[in-house]
């Protein structure tokens, strides 16, 4: 009997032994940070989503911590949930005071997760237990929201349309008379055409003026060299006089 008993023992032993290695395994496996060391941050969202303690958070699509605690805390500008995040050491010089955390959804029915948008270089090496910046989750409400917003808009802009063809349609505006009256139409008609020829006989008067400007720009050329000419007769002659040359400079 006492035999018996020892090999229960044992084999229970045994079985819980079990048990906790692949646990211990299991976990291992599944978080690479269990023995890693760690580091905590927050962010503070007015709505967090359903998020829970346990949720992972990732950065660039990694696994790289989890939510540690997620606390309601006062009225505050920048969100009164409180999200603390416990992130291994290892990625620490990628999570700046800029950095911004949001809340998704693993696909469309999924656990929620908290998202972490890598900082800028120039921005600074957050500290332990520092504050990082939250950007709100656009919730199924807000998105149905907006688009019963758009349908209103387009509703009432395709109202406003209708409206205005129906003016048209009766006549009614400058455009309505004018598709709707038969004379008006003929009379715009015929003036466009008057403008038309009108334009066409002062493009042409505009062409003769051109070309009289024309002429008269080689003409006043010709009188310009025979000017040229004659002074250039002029200034030689009046050398030659005060070089004592010629009959005149002979005299003089």
């Amino acid at each position: 009997m006492a035999k018996k008993t020892s090999t229960l023992k044992l084999g229970i032993f045994i079985f819980i032994g079990s048990m906790v290695l692949v646990l211990s395994v299991f976990l291992i496996g599944d978080k690479d940070a269990l023995f890693s060391s760690t580091f905590e941050i927050k962010a503070y969202f007015k709505d967090i989503q359903g998020l829970r303690n346990g949720a992972s958070v990732r950065l660039s699509g990694i696994d790289v911590g989890t939510v540690s605690k997620v606390e309601i805390i006062g009225a505050d500008s920048t969100g009164n949930v409180e999200v603390t995040m416990e992130l291994i050491e290892d990625v620490k010089k990628f999570i700046k005071t800029d950095t911004k955390a949001t809340i998704e959804t693993e696909g469309l029915v999924g656990n929620k997760v908290v998202v972490l948008k890598i900082g800028t270089a120039d921005a600074s090496e957050i500290t332990s237990g520092g504050t990082i910046q939250a950007k709100e989750p656009l919730s199924f409400a807000d998105i149905i929201e907006e688009t019963q917003g758009v349908m209103h808009y387009t509703k009432q802009m395709t109202k406003d349309l209708a409206e205005i063809v129906n003016r048209v349609n009766r006549g009614e505006g400058s455009i309505g008379k004018l598709l709707n009256d038969e004379q008006l139409y003929e009379d715009a008609t015929q003036l466009t055409r008057s403008a038309d020829k009108s334009l066409q006989a002062i493009t042409t008067e505009f062409q003769d003026l051109s070309d009289l400007f024309s002429s008269l720009g080689e003409g006043v050329q010709v009188v310009v060299k025979n000017v040229d000419h004659v002074v250039g007769e002029i200034d030689t002659m009046v050398t030659d006089i005060n070089q004592g040359k010629g009959l005149l400079g002979s005299l003089i």
